[in-house]
């Protein structure tokens, strides 16, 4: 396809190109600090408004030693603060292991 995009910054410069993915978050999408020439198809337009993005912390922490089973990767609770906990193995070579917990919905308040 001869089809074009081009990519142009704020300040002017321009990349052309055959395609382009765009993975922006929800905020800036919503913000409309992404203009789209033409504009999106009206059924996107209306997911980005009707979406709703939620505050969310994490807690990591590092162990020297794993306490959890070597194939349990992530859990999913019904706890008031953790909703999802991973572990994560990377950092084996290097004498840790990784354990990270997110916080969402009303646990964020605490």
């Amino acid at each position: 396809s001869s089809a074009k995009v081009v990519v142009t910054s704020r300040r002017g410069a321009s990349l052309e190109c055959t395609c382009v993915l765009i993975t922006a978050p929800l905020s800036i999408l919503k913000d409309g600090d992404i203009q789209f020439t033409p504009e999106l198809p009206a059924p996107k337009r209306s997911a980005i408004r009707t979406m709703r993005m939620g505050a969310a912390g994490k807690v990591v922490c590092t162990f020297t030693t794993a306490f959890w089973p070597p194939a349990l990767h992530m859990l999913l609770t019904d706890h008031n603060i953790f909703t999802q906990i991973w572990m994560y193995g990377q950092a084996q070579d290097q004498g840790y292991h990784v354990v990270t917990g997110y916080i969402t919905g009303p646990g964020l308040a605490l």
